[in-house]
């Protein structure tokens, strides 16, 4: 026999797949053809989804007047981050760099079942190789993934656990894309190494380049 491995119950399946006898006939008269699926978001070896951006190096404001002019919402909470001139500030501190390829590294929040705290996701993130990423990833991240996309992957938002920015009321925080009824946001959560995450979103990472 030319395939020893095959078994009757996988020629069944197979021929049940094409539709029966019908669908076997058409199949080897050529009428019907297979395609490959392709998975709707592309997964490295740990399975976890990959995005590619593009860096800008856009000041804060400009992000403000970029995102919102092509209808995203941008928090208040967010907004301080974006502007402010403190030292751990975006301009100063988050910008990426023009032109330049980066891929993320998509973490699940329920991937780390107990003491879900920032210290703790970039540790187990750099287990698989990944660098903790700027701010200013989760601005492309929220022009390159639409909400309908977030909710198939079913994240309620991706954060960026970044090098914290003090936001107007001198707490620290981290910015994240986040979906919802009310619109397309860019929003701030507060940050901190002991932070708690819940389960109910994903943190992105910087892949490095191989």
């Amino acid at each position: 026999m030319k395939y020893p491995d095959i078994t009757l119950g996988r020629v069944e399946a197979v021929w049940n797949k094409l539709g029966g006898e019908h669908g076997v006939q058409r199949f080897l008269s050529g009428e019907l053809d297979l395609v490959e699926v392709k998975p709707q978001f592309e997964r490295n070896e740990h399975g976890h989804i990959l995005i590619s951006i593009t860096g800008l190096t856009l000041t804060g404001e400009q992000e403000i007047n970029r995102l919102t002019d092509a209808g995203f919402r941008i928090s208040d909470w967010a907004k301080s981050c974006l502007i402010s001139k403190k030292k751990d500030g975006y301009d100063k501190c988050h910008r990426l760099e023009e032109g330049r390829q980066y891929q993320l590294g998509i973490v699940p929040g329920k991937e780390v079942e107990q003491n879900r705290t920032t210290a703790e996701l970039r540790k187990y993130a750099a287990g698989f190789g990944y660098a903790q990423p700027l701010a200013g990833v989760v601005l492309r991240i929220r022009e390159t993934v639409s909400d309908k996309m977030m909710e198939e992957m079913g994240f309620w938002y991706i954060a960026a656990l970044h090098d914290p920015i003090t936001d107007s009321y001198c707490v620290p925080v981290a910015l994240g894309a986040y979906w919802s009824g009310g619109g397309r946001w860019v929003s701030a959560g507060q940050d901190g190494p002991d932070n708690q995450w819940g389960d109910d979103g994903a943190f992105a990472f910087v892949v490095p380049a191989s």
